[in-house]
């Protein structure tokens, strides 16, 4: 079915239930307006935020926490 004949609301309550995280976001995109925008925008740029977490970031919080001990 051509992507022109969608039902977007539909498709954007498909991909939030799966989850997929980038369709959701890029259809909500489309949408314009919708009340998950907020919530998915959010959670991109977390996703963001911790895939940039530094290679030795467990080993270092556990060594600050067990000095504190």
């Amino acid at each position: 079915m051509p992507r022109e004949r969608w039902n977007l609301k539909e498709a954007l309550t498909c991909y939030r239930a799966v989850p997929n995280l980038d369709a959701a976001l890029k259809l909500v995109r489309e949408m314009g307006e919708h009340p998950a925008a907020g919530s998915l925008e959010w959670m991109s740029k977390l996703r963001q935020l911790v895939s940039e977490r530094p290679e030795k970031f467990t080993n270092q919080v556990t060594a600050v926490c067990s000095k504190k001990s």
